[in-house]
């Protein structure tokens, strides 16, 4: 069985591993594919709006802790 795409189409809520770029994450923030395998990271070339790149929407507040790398997080996948 083929595994299930990192971010399946359609607007859905689910649950996303984020990797930690560096910014705290706000409700409403972009995020994009990472680097890191699995992964989505804040958008942050262009922050306040969707571009191609752009993948979800994160739905909960995010602060970082000291040495915290990644983390499960609430989105929202939006359409292709």
């Amino acid at each position: 069985q083929k595994p299930a795409p990192l971010f399946p189409r359609g607007p859905m809520s689910q649950a996303d591993k984020l990797t930690n770029t560096g910014p705290n994450i706000s409700v409403g923030d972009y995020l994009v594919s990472s680097n890191v395998p699995g992964h989505a990271e804040l958008q942050l070339a262009t922050p306040d709006f969707r571009t191609r790149g752009t993948v979800a929407q994160v739905s909960q507040d995010i602060v970082w802790a000291p040495g915290e790398t990644s983390r499960q997080v609430a989105c929202r996948y939006l359409l292709g």
